[in-house]
């Protein structure tokens, strides 16, 4: 996790940098700004590597971040919040929220939430962008479950492709966003 981290910190200087488009008799560019609070919905399984997809790049962005998991890890979001503390960053710039489907759907609507960011289920994630789309007008990112197929070429090391395919549909006892559900000879 904390590798991940640290590229995510050592790529954010260029990736949130202007983009300056040149043109004769223009200034013309791209300014990446904040969008004031994001609010993430974080799965149960890979608690933290997932969670640190969306939360590190929304903090290094400059926006602040509430944070709420799937009910199966609530605990996680107070450990992200602490974290934070504790590493001397200002209070409140991760909020751990433990809340009902309900309330989730009410702080999107909240005003002050400025993007939204889900990892789960493709129903949820439906369900997500529906609140979203009702009466507000923000970017969201949905990373939803999906069917991954794999493709063997004819030229395969088969002994090496079998290992790769069995860990690929396995790992994580199987429950995996991007396990291998498919495979194309």
């Amino acid at each position: 996790v904390m590798e991940r981290v640290e590229a995510m910190c050592n790529f954010a200087p260029k990736a949130l940098a202007d983009e300056v488009l040149p043109k004769e008799g223009f200034m013309r560019k791209i300014a990446k700004e904040p969008v004031g609070v994001v609010l993430v919905l974080a799965p149960w399984n890979y608690p933290l590597l997932t969670t640190v997809n969306s939360v590190i790049p929304a903090v290094l962005a400059g926006n602040s971040v509430v944070l709420k998991h799937s009910p199966r890890t609530p605990l996680c979001a107070d450990h992200f919040q602490s974290a934070f503390e504790s590493s001397g960053a200002p209070v409140g710039l991760v909020q751990a929220l433990h809340a009902d489907n309900d309330t989730v759907h009410a702080a999107i609507q909240h005003p002050e939430i400025g993007f939204v960011s889900f990892t789960g289920s493709v129903a949820t994630g439906h369900k997500i962008y529906e609140s979203v789309a009702r009466n507000r007008f923000i970017d969201t990112t949905l990373e939803l479950g999906g069917k991954d197929g794999a493709y063997v070429a004819p030229d395969a090391d088969v002994d090496n492709a079998v290992a790769g395919l069995v860990d690929g549909a396995f790992y994580n006892a199987g429950q995996s966003c991007c396990g291998i559900e498919r495979v194309y000879v």
